[in-house]
């Protein structure tokens, strides 16, 4: 990576524990792939906060916190609910 910041570290840990966390939860479904999402989410936060501090974990699940309210993404728009 080009630099140090939390976005680098985030990713970094996020790609890293696809492979760690890879040999424990095989994706027999969609369920398995959120989980897998999951712990490589929880992973990056944590090495994050290592590496940057509390108040850079904090803004990471504040957004992450803050796109679950986002509607989900398709390959062509975003998913809205017929009102």
């Amino acid at each position: 990576m080009d630099r140090a910041s939390k976005y680098t570290y985030v990713f970094i840990a996020h790609e890293t524990s696809h492979q760690w966390w890879g040999d424990m939860v095989l994706w027999r479904s969609y369920r398995d792939q959120w989980l897998s999402e999951g712990f490589a989410e929880y992973s990056g936060i944590l090495y994050t906060d290592l590496r940057a501090g509390p108040g850079a974990r904090d803004e990471l699940i504040g957004l992450l916190r803050s796109s679950l309210k986002d509607p989900p993404e398709t390959l062509t728009a975003s998913v809205r609910a017929a009102g």
